[in-house]
């Protein structure tokens, strides 16, 4: 009993610096356990919570011993906390997720209909293209769902091609019609058909642009020397050989293009295509054609693809 009782002595001080300890170490767990408390009631957001209540958790680790049955209680309750952090990061992915997956869904249903346009036999405007570009741009997509705006520019790029056939294929319409209302003119003035008659064969249904109507209505007569010099043009653009009568008119004219490049810098930045649109104007445009150039014309014209 003696020494039992020097035992207890002895360890009793040692008893009261473990109970301090354990004192101190269960305030700082209760602190901690607030901090998360006090996280899930702030305005932060998800994300900085999360990754606050890891480094909180970190810090519990590292907090020294505590009694068994505190520890058990206070270690349930923290528990409690962090698992709340957790809980609302996996709804907030979930949240995320839903709103990714409508987000998708309503970009696909776009891209869809604007399908349905460009399928539709309805002709393609530039205002369908502008409107599609901005409807889809105003939709923000997650980093992941990149393959649906690769979609969209795809389905862009199929517009304006489309666009361009269409535009193609209306002046290509405007440009037959104004060659065919130029023959019916060339008629009347070889007196085969009056001019009310003509006009009344006209196709009402083809507008012409205005560079197209003001070249008919201002038809005119040219010299042999103009009419065979845009039949030179032509067969130069067309890749045709100029009959040997007309290699002189021919050479004079390469040798001045040649010169206004070099001498004068003046560079043609026309397309082929517009020289061809533009020559082919004014020849239709002319009256009084000369019969010789007009053989000429028909091969000029079986390689352009004209109708003859």
């Amino acid at each position: 009993k003696a020494i039992d009782k020097r035992f207890d002595q002895a360890l009793g001080p040692i008893q009261d610096r473990i109970k301090q300890e354990q004192s101190v170490n269960v305030d700082k767990k209760r602190a901690l356990i607030q901090e998360v408390t006090d996280l899930l009631e702030s305005d932060t957001n998800t994300t900085a919570i999360v990754e606050a209540t890891k480094a909180i958790q970190q810090k519990w680790k590292q907090i020294g011993l505590t009694d068994r049955r505190q520890d058990q209680k206070l270690w349930k309750a923290f528990r409690s906390q962090c698992d709340a952090v957790f809980n609302r990061r996996d709804e907030d992915k979930q949240a995320a997720k839903q709103v990714a997956n409508e987000t998708a869904t309503q970009f696909r249903d776009l891209c869809r209909q604007f399908q349905q346009r460009l399928d539709s036999d309805a002709p393609i405007a530039k205002s369908d293209i502008s409107a599609f570009r901005k409807d889809s741009a105003a939709i923000r997509l997650e980093p992941q769902q990149r393959g649906l705006q690769a979609e969209a520019s795809k389905l862009i790029k199929v517009a304006e091609k489309q666009l361009k056939q269409q535009v193609e294929a209306n002046q290509e319409q405007m440009f037959r019609e104004f060659q065919r209302r130029n023959q019916l003119l060339d008629q009347v003035d070889q007196g085969a058909l009056s001019a009310a008659d003509a006009e009344q064969q006209y196709d009402s249904s083809v507008s012409l642009d205005s560079a197209l109507s003001d070249a008919l209505l201002n038809r005119s007569e040219r010299t042999f020397e103009e009419q065979e010099l845009l039949l030179i043009r032509l067969e130069i653009l067309a890749d045709l050989p100029s009959p040997e009568a007309s290699q002189p008119a021919r050479m004079a004219y390469q040798v001045q293009r040649l010169n206004r490049e070099l001498s004068q810098g003046v560079k043609e930045t026309r397309s082929e295509r517009e020289q061809v649109q533009e020559l082919l104007m004014s020849w239709f445009a002319t009256s009084a054609k000369a019969d010789q150039l007009n053989t000429r014309f028909q091969q000029v014209a079986i390689k352009l693809g004209l109708p003859v």
